[in-house]
């Protein structure tokens, strides 16, 4: 019973995890298009694997 409750919590938590980080601001958001994090069009949102990790400038 307990492993057919921790399948669906698991399932949810991938799920719900953020693949994306917010960027309010659109001008931070343009620099980070220009830069090559991000595409267009400016939605608000940056993947969050483009931004983390060793590949910072």
């Amino acid at each position: 019973m307990k492993n057919l409750l921790l399948l669906p919590t698991l399932f949810t938590f991938v799920i719900g995890f953020s693949q994306t980080t917010a960027i309010p601001d659109p001008n931070f958001e343009q620099a980070l298009i220009d830069l090559g994090y991000d595409t267009a069009p400016i939605n608000g949102s940056v993947p969050t694997a483009n931004i983390s990790g060793s590949n910072q400038v």
